[in-house]
């Protein structure tokens, strides 16, 4: 009699108070250029990360990579101070991302529609990841399966990460190092160099 009691209580809080039963998530602490490296979701989940540690007037991307045998949709909804959402997060290559930038107060910058995790009493900014299964597979269950990814949360420079410029900082180095060591040495050798300037 009284395990019933409890159950109908239960019962009875959940469907008054909504918001508690939609509180069931995940949250997780994201900081600039700190990779959060296998992570785990089950499709139809969601994990919220709170981001911290934002710099003013500066810009960054969320971005989430994952395998491509994993058939899921990644959504990415970026939750700012006043309780709404940016989702433009884009697919290229199974890499999910979102980018925003901070103001001269460290505040995200932006209105966007107001977010589903806004009666909860988690203070933004933070992002919300879903995860959807995307696929078709003859093997019972498929949908459930979990999936692995990792989450970045980078910071930009001139629209670009930091990645990027090092690598083409590499790239132009070694163009000069070719231009001004090894074609010196090598055109000399070369059959019929000298015949050019005789």
């Amino acid at each position: 009699m009284k395990i019933t009691a409890v159950l109908l209580c239960c019962v009875i809080a959940l469907v008054a108070f909504p918001t508690i039963s939609h509180c069931s998530y995940r949250i997780k602490t994201l900081k600039p250029d700190l990779a959060l490296s296998k992570e785990i979701v089950t499709p139809g989940s969601t994990i919220v990360y709170k981001l911290e540690q934002l710099q003013a007037s500066s810009h960054y991307e969320v971005r989430i990579s994952y395998p491509a045998t994993s058939p899921t949709d990644f959504i990415i909804q970026l939750v700012t101070e006043d309780s709404e959402t940016f989702d433009t997060g884009r697919d290229l290559l199974n890499t999910e991302k979102v980018m925003f930038q901070t103001d001269s107060k460290g505040k995200i910058l932006g209105k966007f529609p107001s977010s589903p995790l806004s009666q909860t009493t988690l203070q933004p900014p933070y992002v919300i990841v879903t995860a959807k299964y995307a696929g078709v597979s003859y093997l019972p269950n498929m949908e459930k399966e979990e999936v692995v990814y990792d989450i970045v949360l980078e910071t930009l420079l001139k629209g670009a990460p930091f990645d990027v410029i090092k690598i083409a900082v590499v790239v132009v180095l070694g163009l000069i190092f070719v231009v001004a060591v090894v074609i010196p040495q090598l055109l000399p050798k070369l059959p019929g160099f000298k015949r050019l300037f005789e």
